[in-house]
């Protein structure tokens, strides 16, 4: 059965567990998919795509952490403004992203991508057109956009955000540094 947002649906009967846990959840996310959703870019209205605005509608709400749920729980193969839905930097989308679209829309986080704080040490990486000086933090390799004042072989600790969809010298994902202390 699919849940239409603007209907109402009635069931009866006995529900108990899981099955009353689900229908709740997906109860609640109909819900918050308003049925106007993306009807701004359908009917030509200007809109300009953010990270964390999956249904292109110019806002980044709960609607848009709805949809990105359903779409992680195999609900939805692909969302309107999909490039919008890698929020934490990393692929595939995950309820991960849905959660940090919920604490911007909140206003627990101030933008998106989240600024986050990196350590690991400053490596070479070899890229398509060039080296680059990357950050290895042991589980990932992010390509600093800024290395200046760092060298090879320094720990560091980088506040930035990741960019999955930028690649610098040949390598992506890129990391915005926009600040960086060395480790002693």
């Amino acid at each position: 059965m699919w849940l239409q947002a603007g209907t109402r649906t009635v069931i009866t009967g006995r529900w108990t567990g899981l099955g009353r846990v689900l229908f709740v959840a997906l109860a609640v996310v109909a819900f918050a998919v308003s049925s106007s959703h993306g009807e701004r870019a359908q009917a030509g209205i200007p809109v300009s795509p953010r990270t964390g605005d999956v249904d292109c509608d110019a806002s980044i709400d709960s609607r848009d952490a709805a949809l990105v749920l359903q779409h992680s729980a195999g609900l939805l193969v692909a969302l309107p403004c999909q490039i919008n839905a890698i929020v934490d930097g990393y692929f595939p989308v995950t309820a991960v992203d849905a959660t940090l679209i919920l604490q911007y829309a909140a206003g627990l986080v101030d933008q998106l991508p989240p600024i986050l704080e990196f350590s690991g040490t400053v490596a070479v990486v070899r890229g398509v057109e060039a080296d680059c000086l990357a950050l290895d933090t042991g589980s990932d390799q992010l390509v600093l956009l800024d290395p200046s004042g760092l060298s090879v072989g320094q720990r560091v600790s980088v506040t930035g955000f990741i960019d999955p969809f930028v690649s610098f010298c040949g390598v992506s994902p890129l990391l915005h540094n926009i600040s960086h202390t060395v480790d002693e």
